[in-house]
């Protein structure tokens, strides 16, 4: 299972329900926290994502504050990390063990939670601050078609891209099985959500 924390500066609670948390307006406490070193900055250090190969000295300028495994039908196996310094790097998991860390982007908004999503052989990455942008294992580009300016939360679910921008009640969904077309009447959309 996966399980995502945008801030994590409410600590690991234990007391309330997983439940009574999950639909809290602000989600910013984790019920369970295997492997991972939390930050006062909300982020999670490097020392503690096991089993890609971030165990150890943090290779990243900043601290990890999002990271996704993105794999395609082409081959492309690596782990993708974003921190609050604005920067993504990735790791190439085919060659695993090796250690190297390769730089994506370092100019893109400090201080962010990242959010990653695979779709149709792309990695969709929103920060809440810059456009969101796509990945497709060695070119990062705009996320093309008219998605929100700023996604904050990007999420796929039957066959679509779903994304909520920054400090917003609206929630925009892609046309079917294509996650750059979020215009298409009758297809594509966005509704306020309380």
């Amino acid at each position: 299972r996966v399980y995502t924390c945008f801030d994590m500066s409410g600590g690991l609670d234990i007391k309330t329900s997983a439940m009574k948390l999950g639909i809290s307006k602000k989600q910013k406490w984790l019920t369970r926290a295997d492997n991972v070193v939390l930050d006062t900055s909300g982020g999670v250090r490097t020392r503690g994502i096991r089993g890609h190969g971030f165990d150890g000295a943090n290779p990243f300028l900043g601290t990890v504050t999002g990271g996704k495994h993105f794999l395609t039908s082409a081959g492309v196996n690596q782990v993708v990390i974003g921190t609050d310094a604005g920067d993504l790097y990735y790791r190439n998991m085919a060659v695993f063990p090796t250690l190297s860390v390769f730089t994506i982007i370092t100019t893109l908004t400090a201080g962010r939670q990242w959010s990653f999503e695979v779709y149709n052989d792309l990695l969709i990455i929103c920060n809440g601050a810059d456009a969101p942008r796509k990945w497709d294992g060695t070119t990062l580009s705009l996320l093309a078609g008219s998605p929100p300016a700023t996604g904050a939360i990007v999420c796929v679910h039957s066959n679509r891209v779903f994304m909520i921008p920054d400090n917003s009640d609206t929630l925009y969904w892609s046309a079917l099985n294509n996650e750059e077309n979020w215009t298409a009447a009758g297809n594509a959309g966005n509704v306020e959500i309380d």
